[in-house]
C-alpha cells in the first residue's frame, strides 16, 4: 500500500473519531469542509485529488502528485517524501514552507502573500505576486532556474555548487545572487537596486538595474561579462583573474573597473551616458575603451599593456596612462583633455589627443612617438616627446603653447587665430608652424633645421633661432608682422626671406 497523505488534527479532533462529509470512489477522493478545519485526509492506494478547505492546513503525501487550493487563508506546510508536488496555489494567504526530498517542486505561487522558504531536490520555479520572495536555496548538484517578485524584494538567491540561471524583481530590490563554484547567468531588476552578484569561480554574466543602482558585481576567478544600469549609479565591477568585459550606465556615474591578477585579458568597456567615468584599470593588460557621454573621464590607467581609446562627450578627460604600452586615443568633444602620457620601454607612443572646443593641456611621450594633439576652439598648452617625433599639433582658434621635443622631428605646429608659444626641437627638424592671425613667440631647433615659418594677418615673428651647422629655408610673414630677431650660428645666411 502507498500512503499518500496523513494530516495532524488538534488533540480535541482526535478524540473523536473522524468524519468524512466526502466521497471515496476508487481513485478520486474530494472533501470540502465549509468553515471548519480539514484535519486528516487518508487514502489507502489511491490518489489524492483535489483538497479544498477554509483554514489552515498540515499535509503530508508520499509519492503522487498533489493540488493545493486556499481559499482566504495561509497553507502552513506541504511536504513530499518522494513523490512531485505538482501544485500550491494561495489566494490572500501566505505559503509558509515547501519542502521535497527527492522529487520535483515544479510551481509555488501566492497571491498577496508571502512566499517564505522554498526548498527542494532539483529544479524550482517560485512566483510571488505582491509580496517578498525572501529565500529560494537548493544543494550542490541543482539548479535554480527562475526566482521572480512581481512587487516586492528578492532578498537572497543562494547555490552551493550549481548555476544561477535568473533573478528577477519588479519593482523592489535584488539584495544578493551568489554562486559559489557555478554561474551567475543573470540578475534584474526594475526600479531599483541591484546591491550584489558574486560568483565564487565561475562567470557573472549579466547585472541590470533599470533605474537604480548596481552596487557591486565582483567574480573571483571568473569572467564579468556585463553590468548595465540606466539612469543611476555603476560602483564598481571587479574581477580577480578574469576579464572585465562592459560596465555601462546610461545617465550618472561609473565609479570603478578593475581587473587584476595573472592572465588578465583587460578591461574591454567602460561608458557612461551622461555621468562620470571615475576610474578604469588593468593590472597587466590592455585597457580598450572608457567613454563618458556628457561627464568626465577621471583616470584610464593599464600597468604594463595599451590604452586604446578614452572618449568623453562634453566634458572633460583628466588623465590616460599606460605604463609600457601604448595610448591610442583620447578625446573629448566640448571640453578639455588634461594629460595623456605613455612610458617605459618599447612605448609605442602617443596617436591622439583631441578636443573639440576646449583645451589640450598636456601629451608626453617618453621614448617615441607622439602622433597628433589637435584641440577645436581651445588651447593646446604642451606636447612633449622624449627621443621621438611630434607628428602634429593642431589649435582652432586658441594657443599653441609648446611644442618640445629630446632628439627627434617636430613635423607640424599650426594656430588658428591665436599665438604658438614655443616650437623647440633638441636635435632635430622643425617642419612648419604655421599661426593665422596671431603671433608665433619662438621657433627653436639645438642642432637641426627650420624649413617653414608662416604667419598671416597682422602677426609678429618674435625670434627664430638655429645652431651652427643648419639652415632657415623659408620665413614669410604678411600684412603688417614683423621679424623682431633672427639668428643663424656659423657661415649660415637666410634665404627666401619676405
Amino acid at each position: 500500500m502507498v500512503r499518500t497523505g496523513l494530516l495532524r488534527r488538534p488533540a480535541a479532533a482526535r478524540a473523536e473519531p473522524l468524519r468524512r462529509p466526502a466521497e471515496e470512489a476508487g481513485d478520486s477522493v474530494v472533501l470540502e469542509a465549509g468553515d471548519d478545519d480539514c484535519i486528516a485526509l487518508e487514502a489507502g492506494d489511491d490518489d489524492c485529488i483535489v483538497l479544498e478547505v477554509g483554514d489552515d492546513i498540515i499535509l503530508e503525501a508520499g509519492d503522487d502528485g498533489i493540488i493545493l487550493e486556499a481559499g482566504d487563508d495561509d497553507c502552513i506546510a506541504l511536504e513530499a517524501g518522494d513523490g512531485d508536488c505538482i501544485a500550491l496555489e494561495a489566494g490572500d494567504g501566505d505559503c509558509i514552507a515547501l519542502e521535497a526530498g527527492d522529487g520535483d517542486c515544479i510551481a509555488l505561487e501566492a497571491g498577496d502573500g508571502d512566499c517564505i522558504t522554498l526548498e527542494a531536490g532539483d529544479s524550482v520555479v517560485l512566483e510571488a505576486g505582491d509580496d517578498d520572495c525572501i529565500a529560494l536555496g537548493t544543494g550542490d548538484d541543482h539548479h535554480i532556474i527562475a526566482l521572480a517578485a512581481g512587487g516586492g524584494d528578492c532578498i537572497a538567491l543562494e547555490a552551493g555548487g550549481g548555476d544561477c540561471i535568473a533573478l528577477e524583481a519588479g519593482g523592489g530590490d535584488c539584495i544578493a545572487l551568489e554562486a559559489e563554484g557555478g554561474d551567475c547567468i543573470a540578475l534584474d531588476a526594475g526600479g531599483d537596486d541591484c546591491i550584489a552578484l558574486e560568483a565564487g569561480g565561475g562567470d557573472c554574466i549579466a547585472l541590470e538595474a533599470g533605474g537604480g543602482d548596481c552596487i557591486a558585481l565582483e567574480a573571483g576567478g571568473g569572467d564579468c561579462i556585463a553590468l548595465d544600469a540606466g539612469g543611476d549609479d555603476c560602483i564598481a565591477l571587479e574581477a580577480g583573474g578574469g576579464d572585465c568585459i562592459a560596465l555601462e550606465a546610461g545617465g550618472d556615474d561609473c565609479i570603478a573597473l578593475e581587473a587584476g591578477g595573472d592572465g588578465c585579458d583587460g578591461c574591454i568597456a567602460l561608458g557612461a551616458g551622461g555621468g562620470d567615468c571615475i576610474a578604469q584599470e588593468a593590472g597587466g593588460d590592455d585597457c580598450i575603451a572608457l567613454e563618458a557621454g556628457g561627464g568626465d573621464c577621471i583616470a584610464l590607467e593599464a600597468g604594463g599593456g595599451d590604452c586604446i581609446a578614452l572618449d568623453a562627450g562634453g566634458d572633460d578627460c583628466i588623465a590616460l596612462e599606460a605604463g609600457g604600452g601604448d595610448c591610442i586615443a583620447l578625446e573629448a568633444g566640448g571640453d578639455d583633455c588634461i594629460a595623456l602620457e605613455a612610458g617605459g620601454d618599447g612605448c609605442d607612443g602617443c596617436i591622439a589627443l583631441v578636443a573639440g572646443g576646449g583645451d589640450c593641456i598636456a601629451q608626453e611621450a617618453r621614448g617615441d612617438d607622439c602622433i597628433a594633439l589637435e584641440a577645436g576652439g581651445g588651447d593646446c598648452i604642451a606636447l612633449e616627446a622624449g627621443g621621438g617625433d611630434c607628428i602634429a599639433l593642431e589649435a582652432g582658434g586658441g594657443d599653441c603653447i609648446a611644442l618640445e621635443a629630446g632628439g627627434g622631428d617636430c613635423i607640424a605646429l599650426e594656430a588658428g587665430g591665436g599665438d604658438c608659444i614655443a616650437l623647440e626641437a633638441g636635435g632635430g627638424d622643425c617642419i612648419a608652424l604655421e599661426a593665422g592671425g596671431g603671433d608665433c613667440i619662438a621657433l627653436e631647433a639645438g642642432g637641426g633645421d627650420c624649413i617653414a615659418l608662416e604667419t598671416g594677418g597682422g602677426g609678429g615673428l618674435l625670434a627664430l633661432g638655429t645652431g651652427d651647422d643648419h639652415h632657415i629655408i623659408a620665413l614669410e610673414g604678411g600684412g603688417g608682422g614683423r621679424i623682431l630677431a633672427l639668428d643663424t650660428g656659423g657661415e649660415q645666411r637666410p634665404r627666401n626671406l619676405l
